[in-house]
C-alpha cells in the first residue's frame, strides 16, 4: 500500500492537469483517505506516507481536491466523509 501511496505522490509532483482530472473524476483520493482513518492512531510507515502526500499537495498549493466553487473539497469513500483536504 505505501508504494501506491509514492506513486500517488510522484504522479502529484508532475503538475499535470490530466492526473488531476483523473483522479478528481475517480475519487482516487478516497481510498487513502479511508486506509488513513482505518490505521488509527498507530504511527508507522503507511501514516507517513500519506501524511507526506497531503503535506506535499498543501505546501505546493495543488488544488487535487478542489470539489466546488467554494474551494474546499470532501473525499468521500465508502463510509467516510472528510472535509477540507485543501486547508
Amino acid at each position: 500500500m505505501v508504494t501506491a501511496i509514492r506513486f500517488v505522490r510522484a504522479c502529484v509532483a508532475l503538475k499535470d492537469d490530466f492526473y488531476y482530472r483523473h483522479f478528481t473524476r475517480f475519487n482516487l483520493f478516497a481510498p487513502l483517505v479511508d486506509v488513513f482513518l482505518a490505521n488509527g492512531d498507530r504511527y508507522n510507515l503507511l501514516n507517513s506516507a500519506v501524511l507526506e502526500l497531503m503535506e506535499y499537495i498543501r505546501k505546493e498549493n495543488i488544488k487535487v481536491w478542489r470539489g466546488g466553487g467554494d474551494g474546499w473539497g470532501v473525499c468521500e469513500g465508502e463510509g467516510t466523509t472528510w472535509s477540507g483536504c485543501c486547508m
